[in-house]
């Protein structure tokens, strides 16, 4: 797993609102970064 940029640029699953992990607007300009610490399916850490 990687840490995510969700952006209005782009058309994949990390698009903006609109992603794999729900709907959110950016609070200021085009982009926002996500990350998941811990999915329940192993035992990892991300970094952002």
């Amino acid at each position: 797993m990687t840490p995510d940029q969700f952006s209005i640029c782009s058309k994949q699953k990390t698009s903006v609102p609109i992603n794999f992990a729900g709907v959110m607007m950016t609070a200021d300009g085009k982009s926002y970064a996500g990350i998941i610490v811990n999915s329940g399916e192993s035992n990892y850490t991300e970094f952002l």
